[in-house]
């Protein structure tokens, strides 16, 4: 008997939860910017009988490109090396055996970022008349990303409130509280120009053209529907 009343107090004092009518909504959000920074790969590739051999003519091409880049972004340019090595290049017989090592290459990559995105046609030309002859490509982007990123969410925000409030007017009811609100995506991308290959600068300036990144992001919200 105790327990039989202690189950039917626990009832009363616990009723059972209403199950909320909502509206679940999504919407997109997109701002559109111009880069404010250009990242460029270049390098060189040089060939040896040795490995010492090229190496050397490597450090020879790497210094001139380096002063060159120097010149022309200043003496503190974000210059990085990116990638360094030095492989044998092997001949292959045609009737198998052990391939013979005739002779080595080697290869000094740099990554240069610059704020003035205007100067990365430049930068290819003075890269390859000092020597370069391998540009990886361009890449374009923003330096702060996370303003733009936290705007994107505002206008996904305001256009799944907005697609919420399309849906009540097709039902009764009238939209109360935000019940959850979920980011489902965020894409902050990075452009990429073209890439260039040679060891010979071209005679009319290198054209690059940045054009504006999209910076974009999806929030589904759930609303709730009063009567």
């Amino acid at each position: 008997m105790r327990l039989f009343l202690l189950l039917a107090l626990t009832a009363m004092l616990c009723p059972a939860q209403v199950r909320r009518s909502y509206i679940r909504a999504s919407g997109p959000g997109v701002v559109s910017v111009r880069p404010d920074q250009a990242t460029v790969s270049v390098g060189v590739i040089m060939q040896g009988r040795t490995a010492a051999e090229a190496t050397a003519s490597n450090a020879s091409k790497a210094r001139a490109i380096l002063d060159a880049l120097r010149r022309l972004l200043g003496p503190n340019a974000d210059i990085r090396k990116a990638y360094f090595s030095v492989t044998p290049n092997q001949r292959f017989h045609a009737g198998g055996g052990v391939p013979e090592i005739a002779g080595y290459a080697a290869t000094n990559n740099f990554r240069v970022t610059m704020t003035d995105t205007a100067s990365a046609g430049r930068l290819i030309d003075a890269a390859t008349a000092a020597g370069a002859n391998t540009v990886g490509g361009i890449t374009f982007g923003v330096r702060e990303p996370v303003p733009l990123r936290q705007r994107a969410l505002q206008l996904a925000t305001q256009m799944a409130r907005a697609n919420a409030e399309a849906i009540r007017q097709g039902v009764s009811g009238r939209l109360g509280a935000v019940i959850s609100a979920v980011e489902s995506s965020v894409a902050v991308p990075i452009i990429g120009g073209p890439d260039a290959r040679g060891g010979i600068a071209a005679a009319v300036p290198t054209p690059v053209e940045a054009g504006n990144l999209e910076v974009s992001a999806s929030v589904t919200i759930e609303i709730e529907v009063l009567q």
